[in-house]
């Protein structure tokens, strides 16, 4: 599965990580996925990194079903770190269509900022990745 997440109870923050491809019938196998976890909980804060998405087959009727859906809590928060073109116009579309409170970035230090995490909220292996991949960037 190219859409990886943890649930981090102390910071209460749902970290998704979408790699590679990502697709209608594997958003809707990961978003059951984070319901059904023990440790979800509507009030989290959702940080979603669609940074390493190399093919993105998400379809808009999706999109907006998804939207339309109460996935979390109207006190919680969802950014979305979309730096390509083509994914952070899809990932706005969802912003807009959403009724809580949700936002697109192009940059994780940004979305981690807007969510009130202390940077890097990602654990040491993600934090070395993310240090190589800005610095060849």
């Amino acid at each position: 599965m190219s859409t990886t997440f943890r649930i981090d109870t102390e910071l209460g923050v749902i970290f998704t990580t979408c790699k590679e491809r990502v697709t209608d019938p594997e958003a809707i196998s990961y978003l059951r996925a984070v319901a059904q976890h023990p440790d979800y909980n509507p009030i989290y804060k959702h940080l979603i990194d669609c940074a390493e998405i190399e093919i993105f087959e998400i379809s808009a009727d999706l999109t907006r079903s998804i939207a339309q859906k109460k996935l979390f809590s109207s006190r919680s928060r969802c950014a979305i770190v979309a730096p390509q073109d083509h994914i952070y116009g899809m990932a706005r579309m969802f912003e807009l269509q959403h009724t809580g409170s949700v936002q697109v970035f192009r940059d994780l230090a940004s979305a981690e900022k807007w969510l009130g995490l202390d940077a890097p909220a990602y654990p040491p292996s993600a934090q070395a990745i993310l240090s190589d991949r800005a610095r060849a960037g």
